[in-house]
């Protein structure tokens, strides 16, 4: 999962940051022609430490919430990943066990390679179309106590728990896939940032050393902001990364015959 974090490598990242760079000088430069502000530049310079204090603890908030959704995020699309494995490996062991299981075997792995195939080429942000698919996988673990033949059911009962298992992943992480920052965070910090940017520009001398180091901070206030925004949301890069491990979490698949020789 390494590759997943592609913010640095997304070009659109840099574009924003540049973006934001030339809103910082925009900001300093129109901010000024407001004249009210001269006549309160000491009040303004009074309540910098304030909204700087209240910026801090709003945006530390929500980059917060956003790290650990990421966080979560990640390890729980390892975690479905994982229990994929598990459930072709058991299922091939209960097979091998019991021969007779070998048409029921054959059901559950063209079941989990239609799974995968379906984000071959394809967007994460397409997670739930593979909704159907998955519940074919389930289905058709469920149905092995109706055939009626023999089988080991300690092994049988681990397949249950992985299939379970993973079901739940899906479940997380298709409601943390919509759980992001809302519109009305975002205007709450989006109003912080802009009161504390006139407050800060307000306050400070009109020289052009001062100017540009209000500039400077600005654009800092504005980069935490794309921070937030980075982490909040993904991006079309990390999902072809993310839809690729999918499908090729069961790549032995494509050889059917190869892989029963691993089992």
């Amino acid at each position: 999962m390494k590759k997943a974090h592609t913010i640095t490598t997304y070009y659109m990242t840099y574009v924003r940051i540049f973006v934001l760079a030339l809103l910082s000088v925009l900001f300093v430069t129109i901010v000024p022609l407001v004249s009210l502000l001269r006549e309160i530049q000491e009040f303004l310079l009074n309540q910098v430490v304030n909204m700087g204090i209240l910026y801090a603890i709003i945006s530390g908030f929500l980059l917060s919430i956003t790290l650990r959704r990421r966080q979560s995020l990640d390890e729980y699309i390892s975690l479905e990943l994982n229990k994929i494995r598990r459930i072709y490996h058991l299922s091939l062991h209960l097979k091998e066990a019991e021969p007779r299981l070998a048409k029921w075997f054959n059901s559950l792995k063209d079941a989990l390679k239609k799974y995968q195939d379906r984000f071959r080429g394809e967007s994460f942000s397409k997670y739930d179309e593979g909704n159907p698919l998955f519940r074919e996988v389930t289905y058709t673990i469920y149905r092995l106590p109706s055939l009626g033949i023999i089988y080991n059911t300690e092994l049988y009962r681990s397949l249950l728990d992985a299939a379970a298992t993973a079901t739940e992943s899906r479940e997380f992480i298709r409601s943390k896939m919509t759980n992001a920052i809302g519109f009305f965070q975002w205007l709450v910090i989006g109003m912080v940032t802009v009161t504390l940017g006139i407050i800060l520009v307000g306050s400070t001398p009109k020289d052009l050393t001062s100017t540009l180091a209000a500039a400077a901070v600005i654009f800092n206030l504005f980069l935490v902001l794309l921070l937030l925004y980075e982490y909040d949301h993904s991006n079309s890069k990390k999902d072809q990364y993310l839809a690729s491990v999918y499908a090729n979490n069961l790549s032995e698949l494509n050889n059917g015959s190869k892989m029963s020789k691993k089992g």
